[in-house]
């Protein structure tokens, strides 16, 4: 499952060190989790499988759900810094798109797309267990949290609403994409199958966030 795992990098020894740790304890856990359950497994039994002491695992990890999140943690800047760093003439809209689309090309696990055994146990045990769902909408949340400042940050006359009500679209679309394309793996479905449509649909999606969806759903 070390695939799936994407941590700090490392450019020292000791950092080197405190990787491999947090590697062996995340890739432990997931199998223990996806063994037993996670409401099964306790802190203790991740210790003891590793052979480090509870305080070790909680030193690294504070929570048990941070066992599964924590790693990511890091990967919650991104769309800012997707923002931050787009070329002249290119809009936020423009620069979160192009990421997605990217990302699809490369099964970016982030989109949704991707087949592997490692990724899709682990969607599915976030999918099954309600502590995981709930936090996954918290990281969810943080990740717009942070879109939203850096909006701010470029334009600080502009108003705050107005960027906090852009980040959370821009946040909502992608994640909208991610979970249609997990649901479709989870079902059986080969990422390489399902990629054409998947970009179809995502482009398909952010011209709905760009042109915005006041002729939606008229009634007749």
């Amino acid at each position: 499952m070390a695939d799936t795992y994407r941590g700090h990098p490392a450019p020292g020894l000791r950092a080197r060190k405190r990787q491999q740790t947090e590697t062996k304890l995340w890739t432990t856990a997931i199998r223990l989790f996806l063994d037993r359950g996670f409401d099964q497994v306790s802190v203790a039994d991740i210790a003891a499988a590793t052979e480090l002491s509870r305080v070790t695992v909680f030193n690294y990890f504070p929570t048990k759900e941070d066992l599964v999140f924590g790693p990511i943690d890091v990967h919650l800047d991104e769309p800012a810094r997707a923002v931050r760093e787009r070329p002249v003439g290119s809009s936020a809209l423009d620069a979160l798109r192009d990421r997605f689309l990217a990302g699809l090309d490369r099964f970016d696990p982030v989109t949704g797309l991707n087949d592997a055994e490692n990724v899709v146990n682990v969607v599915g045990l976030i999918r099954q267990t309600p502590a995981l769902f709930q936090r996954s909408l918290f990281l969810t949340a943080q990740m717009r949290d942070r879109l939203a400042a850096e909006l701010v940050a470029e334009a600080p006359d502009d108003d705050p609403l107005t960027a906090a009500l852009a980040a959370a679209q821009f946040i909502a679309v992608a994640q909208c994409l991610a979970t249609d394309n997990q649901t479709r793996v989870l079902a059986g479905e080969r990422a390489i199958d399902v990629l054409p449509d998947a970009r179809r649909k995502a482009i398909a999606a952010y011209d709905q966030v760009e042109h915005g969806l006041k002729n939606y759903r008229i009634r007749h």
